[in-house]
């Protein structure tokens, strides 16, 4: 993440004439010629602005439930009904997992590759979660608790590095 301010839509007063941009060797804009050449543009006339934006991305993408796409079915950033590992998986024969944390490694047998005649995996197998290599929480999180952390979120406030250089869900 950056640590400075981006610019998105509105540019600082005084910047960006012609020759005047610290970064005028890259690049140069001239904001009285693209408002001649984009005059109906809402940036313009103030209808979208970097505020605007902000609370358009936490209201609509980071809250917001998509009920209308004819694409997809309907879908929540929050990620309401993330089921409680280990306890919410349900496990066994017929296409169900081993565990909460893998699958079932069971072959539906010779010529069958329909997941629903998978048989009973082994007995305890995948019970105790690994620790994957990396960093972050990994396997030792609930998605259901992790859910809501991530959900309370807003623009701007993300969760600080841990001593691992991670940055964690677990503690929120």
């Amino acid at each position: 993440m950056p640590s400075a301010p981006q610019t998105m839509l509105s540019i600082a007063e005084g910047f960006g004439s012609k020759g005047q941009s610290p970064n005028a060797i890259v690049s140069t804009h001239d904001t009285a010629t693209l408002r001649a050449a984009f005059p109906a543009s809402p940036i313009h006339d103030g209808e979208i602005s970097d505020d605007e934006r902000i609370k358009f991305y936490q209201d609509e993408v980071l809250n917001g439930e998509n009920t209308q796409n004819v694409s997809f079915t309907p879908f929540n950033p929050n990620f309401t009904g993330a089921p409680s590992i280990p306890a919410g998986v349900e496990t066994g024969d017929a296409g169900k997992p081993a565990s909460a944390w893998v699958p079932n490694p069971v072959s539906p047998g010779p010529g069958n590759t329909n997941p629903s005649a998978l048989p009973k995996p082994p007995d305890d197998y995948g019970q105790v979660p690994s620790n994957p290599p990396g960093m972050g929480d990994g396997s030792q999180t609930n998605p259901a608790e992790t859910s809501k952390l991530i959900a309370g979120q807003k623009l701007g406030d993300y969760p600080a590095l841990d001593k691992a250089g991670s940055r964690s869900f677990v503690k929120g």
